[in-house]
């Protein structure tokens, strides 16, 4: 019972309840028929029902309905007091109702529609044991009425659920066959075509069934990717057995693609790759190697797709833990692909891959020495070598030779500092820092920057560190911050406020709030009486509620005001 519950609670969210959206009313050729009093009684009716009074648009529907019950529109109006019924929560009543649609109007365009709210209705009510008789029902008097796919569909969901797939097939089957162009065709096709192909193990049905909405080269492509996913699926679940039996099905697809047809040639080229990726699924590395190894053979004028399925191969090799084969296969790269000079350097820095993973430093050395050579322009590399000396090799000064070495002297020599700066070497940092200050002036900001960042936290020299960043002018407030950073280490209190509130006074943004949380840091730290500093931090946190209300940083402002015992409302957003 709760399956059918889940089921049909499903089905009312997926499906629209037959309740009229409002301004939608009464279809516009019977609107024309009504006459002057006929019209002006369903006005007041439609209206009511807009403006949400449903009590009211029930007494006036029903009034219409007692006055004119044999006028096309009357069906209308009996449906209208079945809709008013339940959005008022009378769903019992609104079944009533809905019946007398049924038994007085049958013929009626709202018939179907009534019928499919009773099915629902019963959903609603706690009684889903009755609503599949009701969609029978549907489907039984209103065969060709768009809700009757609707019925079937909801019916084979409730059969799939009991185990009943074959009676669920048929209902689905039938949507297709009957209801063609319905939302729902292409819903019940693709459903269709996964049950034959996977569950019934007929891919001529579900080759057939597919050719209704796709064309036959898309249907073989579907087909395989069904294939593929339910094989990897299996795999995953330890079966590999059964789950290779479906990769292999799917092979056979991808490799027929070219055969069957020939013109989608970047298609073929596609499911040439597809093969291998089913190898990869499978767990045979060896044999997608040599898919990508036939490759060019196949396709010798595809020249970039040549040189990824080369690198594939290299990548399988490497999957497979044979870490020199893949190298012998990237040095001879050239040798089988002359024209891909571009792709040179790829394979070099590839094989240098190869040996970081191994953490075999003298190889990496060998051809990161080996490709500078050959290219001692590129300075990205470079510099990636000289990282790679830094750490893990732990090699600082080769590192600075390499940065030497760059084309671009004014990044060598950034390097160089940067370099003396992450070893933790002060001295020779500042040096090189004021190298820079005196010959690429393109950096003076940043650099005067980084000579305060290393007075700041390697030698805490905190009045060289205020001077370098007053210099620098980095990223207005930042350097600021850092200066207010220095003066509170250096237990500056005043000094440290003074440059809080230039920042404050000075700068907007979402930076003011950190701002006005060191001032009260500030405050705290130095918890003078005689500066009252308890009630300046109260008002800065009570100041953060006023002006960023809403915000973490109004939560955070309560939180501390509660830290001394008070609790202010308004402002923040909860402590969660």
């Amino acid at each position: 019972m709760r399956k059918i519950k889940a089921i049909l609670a499903l089905s009312m969210l997926a499906l629209l309840p037959p309740v009229p959206a409002a301004g939608e009313g009464l279809d516009l050729d019977r609107f024309k028929k009504l006459r002057e009093e006929e019209r002006y009684a369903y006005e007041l009716a439609e209206r009511a029902y807009q403006s949400g009074n449903m009590e009211l648009a029930l007494n006036e529907f029903d009034k219409f309905l007692k006055l004119y019950p044999n006028i096309p529109a009357a069906s209308f109006a009996q449906f209208m007091m079945g809709v008013c019924c339940q959005q008022h929560r009378h769903v019992y009543t609104a079944i009533k109702e809905y019946q007398k649609v049924l038994d007085y109007y049958p013929d009626s365009p709202e018939a179907p529609q009534a019928q499919w709210a009773i099915a629902l209705c019963y959903a609603r009510i706690g009684e889903p044991e009755r609503a599949p008789a009701e969609y029978q029902k549907l489907i039984d008097a209103y065969p060709q009425h768009p809700l009757a796919a609707h019925a079937l569909w909801t019916l084979s969901d409730l059969n799939l659920t009991e185990g009943k797939a074959d009676i669920a097939l048929q209902q689905r089957k039938r949507i297709v066959f009957e209801f063609k162009g319905h939302p729902l065709y292409r819903q019940a096709i693709d459903w269709l075509v996964v049950r034959y192909a996977l569950e019934e193990k007929d891919p001529v049905a579900a080759r057939e069934m597919s050719w209704r909405v796709r064309s036959k080269e898309d249907t073989e492509m579907h087909m395989a990717g069904l294939y593929r996913g339910r094989g990897k699926e299996l795999r995953a679940r330890d079966k590999h057995g059964e789950g290779n039996e479906y990769l292999q099905r799917a092979i056979e697809i991808y490799r027929n693609f070219g055969i069957n047809f020939p013109r989608e040639h970047d298609r073929v080229i596609g499911c040439h790759f597809l093969v291998a990726d089913c190898f990869l699924d499978m767990e045979k590395p060896d044999e997608a190697v040599k898919q990508y190894q036939e490759f060019p053979k196949r396709f010798p004028k595809e020249r970039e797709k040549i040189v990824e399925s080369e690198f594939l191969a290299a990548g399988c090799y490497v999957g497979m833990g044979k870490h020199e084969e893949a190298v012998r296969w990237l040095q001879e790269f050239p040798n089988r692909n002359p024209w891909a000079t571009r792709h040179f350097p790829s394979c070099l820095k590839r094989i240098i891959e190869i040996y970081k993973s191994l953490k075999n430093e003298d190889l990496v050395r060998q051809w990161y020495a080996l490709y500078l050579k050959k290219w001692p322009g590129d300075d990205g590399t470079r510099l990636e070598f000289g990282l790679y000396l830094e750490k893990p090799a732990g090699a600082w000064d080769e590192a600075r030779s390499q940065y030497r070495k760059m084309e671009n002297k004014f990044n060598g020599q950034w390097e160089v500092a940067a370099s003396f700066h992450r070893q933790k070497k002060a001295e020779e940092a500042v040096k090189a820092y004021e190298d820079v200050l005196n010959s690429d002036f393109g950096r003076i900001s940043i650099a005067y920057y980084q000579i305060g960042q290393v007075h700041q936290f390697l030698t805490q020299d905190y009045e060289k560190a205020i001077k370098a960043y007053t210099l620098s002018e980095y990223e207005s407030p930042t350097h600021l911050f850092r200066v207010a950073e220095c003066y509170c280490a250096w237990q500056k209190w005043d000094r440290a406020l003074d440059t809080c509130r230039e920042i404050i006074n000075f700068f907007d943004g979402s930076r003011i709030p950190a701002m006005q949380f060191m001032v009260t840091s500030i405050y705290e730290v130095r918890n003078s009486a005689t500066f009252k500093d308890r009630e300046s931090a109260v008002a800065v946190l009570k100041s953060i509620l006023d002006h960023y209300p809403g915000t973490p940083a109004a939560s955070w402002a309560h939180l501390k005001l509660e830290d001394y015992g008070l609790v202010v409302t308004g402002g923040g957003v909860s402590k969660d």
